[in-house]
């Protein structure tokens, strides 16, 4: 299993693709509703009829079907659709599902995905991203579905790819700004359109090209009105949602418009789903204003169920009395499964007036200013590592489902431009990013090793049950420490019974999503102790649990409650004594919700929400062995463990790159490495849940990738971090991509692809003459897509729905019957054994 096959980091939000609760079966047929304009059409979808060698029973599902998901009841709900859009002589097909909004399933947004499916038995079948099985059945007046085996849903055939796909709705990029405001006009906000908007390019946010400083200060505090707000996802309407009213104080000071409030937001009313961060923005003025000013601030949206982000741009008019409606755009986020554009105008009323502790605020925001480091595009590296290496870096595959990536060199953040659907994020340094189970180092191992410095090193060895009340119905807690809930090695669980290396997430479960709906600490750790005791006991072999990483925040808690009185919190004490000394400010990180108002204990499995200079910060801290300037903030002795600086080594994850094998210990993953001198090391990074990557590289260089691609390879960053300064010093010539057998050539290629098949441990793919390449695994999902052989002897092929549909390009090397494939950009090395012919009657 390598990186890219863990799924890591944490939730496992399978919640992602909607149907989590399948309609089902209804005993009374239906007919297909009119779906044709409630589900998106991708703009490249395309239909390539039948071929005389296709059989009929497959020929018959070629083309476009639009139908519906049925309720209990037998009534039409989830409208849906599917484009076949080529089917091979064996059974194969091209698919892309589409499904609408249906706000009964909290299905809010439209959405599609392209999959390879395959004809068995007379039934169309396939699965999604997260391993969702469907298949469709042909029947007289058209197709019938299930969902995972379950549910019933009605197709009819549309008369072609015309008949489908949403119409009117907004599609970026939008139009950039230009030298004269056309956008969000004085006009516009002063009488917002009944509408609220549309939506626009992000340029449009920020000041035009006659801009003046701002002629009024601001502070005081805003009433940010409640009102609905439209979404949309791949041009097709979303449900309208309803926003709560909210009051937030802000204050300018220079050209800079800060919130008072830093951290998580909670409106009232919301039940913990629509909640906000605010962050600070810029003010200024233009001639077309009418003697007003003018102000813009990034925001995020996010939940109290999971850690995604959706970050957003809101921007108004002022003086010293009076305001305009606040026009809001949400057109990027970190959450896979819950993508969508939004947009609207809400009212504002706008007390003004001094802010509570004004002097402490200001001077707190200054010192902020003063400690940040400079940030430079990621450009400016280009010269330094190469244009390989730079265009590389930002991974392969998904690139448009990056929030944003870069490194950080001494001090220096090397940040390349934020994109979103509708232009770049003009306040990139400032978008939070929502980490998931980056949290886990970045925070809860941050607390534990500040702990050991603060109190002893002995703290590691503290247990579990002296400081929470442990409610399992087994004594497997009883002598399960901190350090080895930090390091997945509590020997609690029931999903991995074999006493093997084996820490696959495995959080998709009703349990593990009842923990996160639940907000009480209480009823999280209710919940979190309903798991059973495996028979080997603590720090044997490594179980991958978010729960366990919320009791070693709630055990963390109430140790500092004990050491330093009933008001403390954990996490305000890690804020006060160890970031903001480093330099980060504000660290929202998620609390749970208490009944009684009181101050709740922080998740710490997720739930962090740093920008990329906080990232950076934490984890040149901790390559810095927990010191900064002249401060011991951490202990020492536990973050040499955390470096792998010891003779101590964490436990095996059943992992393996192509340089051996991979470990988790102290809530950092380690990938082993040859660097290019000829060292060997091993490279501790932080994994979060969508493809959210920090990496601490042993040359001091920190890399990082926020995104929701699914994408964890991490050789393209290392690739860049090498290539600024090396790793280690030169140990003779032995290289770092030294492969094992005979390299093959391109000729060798051409003469032995062609026409064989090549059986790996859960694959097997067959290369047909043509170019073409179909393929099965274990688990009975099937691999369509082409291949092609470059003349630098490169075995390339590209899949659909598989990496984003991108090339993934090769070596091959041949032991024997073996051959050994070593993709460009990654550290996999994968083994298959080569048979001549179609055995698998492809």
């Amino acid at each position: 299993m390598t990186n890219a096959t863990r799924v890591l980091a944490a939730v496992g939000l399978a919640v992602a693709l909607w149907i989590a609760a399948a309609p089902a079966s209804a005993s009374a047929p239906a007919s297909p509703p009119d779906c044709r304009l409630h589900t998106p059409r991708p703009d490249d979808a395309k239909l390539t009829p039948p071929g005389p060698e296709v059989p009929a029973e497959v020929a018959r599902y070629a083309g476009v079907w639009t139908g519906a998901w049925l309720t209990e009841q037998g009534e039409d709900a989830l409208c849906s659709s599917l484009i076949v859009e080529r089917v091979h002589g064996n059974g194969f097909a091209e698919v892309i599902y589409s499904y609408g909004a249906y706000e009964p399933w909290n299905l809010l947004t439209p959405g599609y995905f392209r999959a390879a499916a395959r004809v068995t038995d007379g039934v169309l079948r396939f699965r999604s991203g997260n391993g969702d099985r469907f298949a469709f059945t042909h029947v007289a007046d058209g197709l019938t579905a299930t969902y995972n085996g379950d549910g019933d849903a009605r197709f009819g055939a549309a008369e072609g790819l015309h008949a489908v796909g949403c119409t009117g709705g907004p599609k970026g990029p939008g139009t950039p700004a230009g030298t004269v405001r056309t956008e969000m006009t004085f006009e516009e906000l002063m009488t917002p359109p009944q509408d609220g908007g549309r939506l626009v390019h992000n340029s449009h946010f920020m000041p035009s090209a006659d801009a003046r400083p701002a002629r009024h200060a601001f502070t005081g505090a805003l009433l940010i009105g409640g009102g609905t707000f439209k979404r949309t996802a791949h041009g097709c309407p979303g449900m309208e949602r309803q926003s709560n009213p909210v009051s937030i104080s802000f204050f300018t000071e220079g050209d800079h418009l800060v919130p008072v409030a830093r951290d998580i937001v909670h409106p009232p009313g919301t039940g913990g789903r629509n909640e906000l961060i605010f962050s600070p923005g810029r003010v200024w003025s233009e001639p077309g204003d009418r003697g007003m000013s003018r102000a813009a601030f990034p925001f995020v949206i996010t939940t109290q169920i999971s850690n995604e982000t959706h970050n957003g741009l809101a921007t108004f008019l002022f003086d010293d009395a009076r305001v305009s409606g606040l026009r809001f755009q949400i057109v990027q986020e970190t959450a896979g499964w819950n993508r969508y554009d939004a947009w609207g105008t809400l009212p504002l009323s706008y007390t003004p007036g001094p802010v509570a502790n004004d002097a402490r605020l200001r001077a707190a925001f200054r010192k902020e200013l003063d400690d940040r480091w400079p940030i430079r595009p990621f450009s400016d590296l280009a010269e330094r590592l190469g244009t390989e290496v730079a265009d590389a870096f930002a991974g392969y595959w998904g690139r448009e489902h990056v929030s944003t990536t870069g490194l950080a060199i001494d001090g220096t953040v090397y940040l390349a431009p934020c994109p979103t659907r509708w232009g770049p994020f003009p306040f990139c340094d400032q978008m939070r990013h929502g980490v998931f189970s980056v949290t886990k180092s970045a925070a809860a191992a941050l607390s534990l090793m500040r702990l050991a410095k603060k109190y002893g090193d002995q703290v590691l060895d503290l247990k579990i049950k002296d400081y929470v009340d442990v409610a399992a119905a087994h004594d497997g807690w009883d002598d399960v420490t901190f350090a080895d809930a930090l390091n997945m090695a509590t020997g609690i669980g029931d999903k991995a019974p074999d006493p093997k290396p084996d820490i696959a997430p495995r959080e998709n479960s009703e349990t593990f999503f009842r923990w996160m709906r639940a907000r009480p600490a209480q009823d999280k750790l209710t919940i979190a102790f309903t798991w059973g005791d495996y028979p080997w006991g603590p720090g044997r072999f490594a179980r991958y649990d978010t729960t366990h990483t919320f009791i070693l925040a709630a055990a963390m808690d109430a140790f500092v409650k004990r050491q330093e009185g009933a008001d403390a919190n954990l996490w305000d004490m890690i804020v006060e004594e160890v970031l903001r000394p480093i330099g980060v400010h504000h660290a929202p990180l998620m609390h749970t919700v208490e009944p009684d108002g009181t101050r709740g204990i922080p998740v710490m499995g997720y739930g962090l929400y740093p920008t990329v200079e906080d990232a950076a910060k934490i984890a040149a801290l901790i390559w810095n062995g927990g010191r900064h300037d002249d401060r011991q903030l951490l202990s020492s002795a536990a973050v040499r463990q955390a470096l792998y600086r010891t003779d101590r080594r964490g436990l095996p994850t059943g992992g393996e790159n192509r340089y051996g094998a991979e470990s988790y210990h102290m809530s950092f993953w380690y990938a082993p490495y040859r660097a290019e001198a000829g060292c060997r090391t091993e490279l501790p990074a932080m994994f979060g849940f969508g493809g959210n990557i920090v990496v601490i590289f042993p040359n001091g260089v920190v890399g990082f990738r926020f995104a929701d691609a699914w994408n964890y390879e991490i050789k393209t960053i290392a690739a860049a971090a090498e290539a600024v300064r090396p790793f280690c010093a030169p140990e003779g010539t032995l290289s770092a991509e030294t492969p094992t057998g005979v390299p093959l050539t391109a000729a060798d290629l051409r003469r032995e692809t062609p026409g064989a098949t090549f059986y790996g441990r859960d694959w097997h793919l067959y290369m047909a003459d043509d170019g073409r390449v179909f393929g099965a695994g274990t688990d009975d999902r099937v691999r369509l897509g082409t291949w092609r052989i470059t003349d630098q002897g490169r075995f390339c092929a590209r899949y659909i729905a598989h990496r984003d549909g991108s090339e993934r390009c090769s070596t091959v090397t041949r032991d024997g019957d073996e051959y050994t494939i070593y993709p460009d950009q990654t550290w996999d090395e994968i083994t298959m054994r080569r048979v001549a012919g179609n055995p698998e009657g492809y």
